[in-house]
């Protein structure tokens, strides 16, 4: 149950830091009014700084998360649910809800290609960490 609320606690922070990231972006009066790329961005400085600050947050989570061994695929899948999915659910309460975005939010490539870099790299670390686990075990 520990490692579920701290994967939680790591879908938490992330989202903050990619919040932050997208609300210094937007604070920047000449990036607030870029127009959309239809189908792809909202506000593309936005969505590319956003996406420049998860990367590497990204790999150092999905690094300290994920333990060596046998469970390191599962750790990956547990890891990369939790991020997605809290962001999934942080963006529509507080961007689309509180922020009034509405649905069009999520209408942009853009959110979406967050969402499966944050379930696929911490599933990625976990699968090469196995990998590694199980060729460190041949011929021994």
């Amino acid at each position: 149950m520990k490692r579920i609320v701290y994967a939680v606690l790591l879908g938490v922070a992330l989202w903050a830091a990619g919040f932050v990231a997208g609300s210094v972006a937007y604070a920047v009066p000449h990036l607030r009014h870029i127009h959309p790329v239809p189908g792809l961005a909202f506000n593309w400085a936005v969505s590319i700084l956003a996406l420049l600050v998860w990367a590497p947050l990204l790999l150092l989570f999905s690094r300290r998360f994920v333990r060596s061994g046998a469970s390191a695929a599962q750790d990956g899948v547990l890891l990369g649910g939790a991020l997605a999915g809290a962001n999934l659910l942080l963006d529509r309460i507080v961007v689309v809800g509180w922020l009034g975005m509405g649905a069009s939010f999520h209408h942009y490539a853009s959110i979406w290609v967050a969402y499966l870099l944050a379930a696929s790299v911490p599933i990625v670390v976990g699968v090469r960490r196995r990998g590694g686990a199980d060729r460190s075990g041949e011929g021994g």
